[in-house]
């Protein structure tokens, strides 16, 4: 999407052959791109690849902090493993941070509109989903940190703006749900975890099939659409909905303002 705007794109991944599958797509359409296999939670991988990004291109102005895993949990979370904990964390929360230790004061320096998208979940964000506890924990703290981020900036009327991209409306036909791939060898899978049977997005499909329940989909293509539309808008919240996801919202804030106990969210 940002190729077809004309903008020079350097894409990041752990995995190297995604990584060069993309890159390849790019310049194959005649995008000036490079990758740089990076990992989000080293910031001294960040560093590099930032350095790299200012030394082909001279500048900055658009950076997407888009990595997050889901750990697969199943069961109850108090028997949940520390390593899954760890991981989730790691990832989705610590890797933000890294993001923006290493990126922020380069984009400050250079003294020109830019924006810092980072990619959140209702999950944690509006609601909380009761089957994925530690998905839910790390983006609620994602999200706090990206509007205390957006209040600095505004603080210092900077001309770095901060945006919260919330792919969807629906689930997006994307490889979160086997994020294991991807999983370090110093937090190992715990061999007695149970199995939560959600692997892809067919697998969800195929388990709501079940209960004669449709899933809908986002593709990434229409997440990209929308993600530029809204960073060329200035806005903040860059968060389709649907009717659903909108009253489940409703109906936290008023069980919050009302002193209601909380309920689970029907939001698929």
């Amino acid at each position: 999407m940002l190729g077809k705007e004309g903008a020079k794109v350097v894409v990041s991944d752990i995995e190297a052959g995604a990584l060069d599958k993309t890159v390849s797509e790019l310049q194959a359409n005649g995008v000036d791109s490079f990758g740089f296999k990076a990992d989000i939670t080293s910031q001294e991988s960040l560093d590099a690849l930032a350095q790299a990004t200012l030394d082909k291109y001279g500048e900055m102005h658009l950076v997407f902090a888009n990595a997050g895993v889901g750990t697969g949990e199943a069961g109850n979370l108090w028997n949940y493993s520390m390593n899954d904990w760890e991981w989730g964390f790691r990832v989705n929360t610590r890797g933000l941070i890294n993001t923006i230790n290493v990126f922020m004061p380069k984009l400050l320096a250079q003294k020109q509109e830019a924006h810092f998208v980072v990619t959140g979940s209702g999950n944690g964000a509006y609601f909380m989903l009761p089957h994925t506890p530690i998905y839910t924990a790390t983006k609620a703290a994602a999200q706090a940190i990206t509007e205390n981020l957006y209040f600095q900036l505004q603080q210092m009327n900077s001309k770095v703006k901060v945006n919260a991209l919330f792919p969807g409306p629906h689930v997006v036909n994307t490889g979160i749900f086997n994020s294991e791939r991807n999983r370090p060898e110093d937090l190992p899978t715990d061999p007695d975890k149970p199995d939560s049977g959600i692997h892809s997005v067919e697998d969800m499909r195929a388990i709501m099939a079940q209960f004669k329940m449709e899933l809908q989909t986002t593709e990434p293509e229409e997440v990209a659409e929308t993600a530029l539309r809204g960073i060329r808008e200035n806005k903040f919240w860059i968060a389709p909905m649907t009717d659903k996801i909108r009253t489940a919202i409703r109906e936290r804030t008023d069980n919050m303002l009302n002193g209601v106990n909380p309920t689970p969210p029907n939001v698929i």
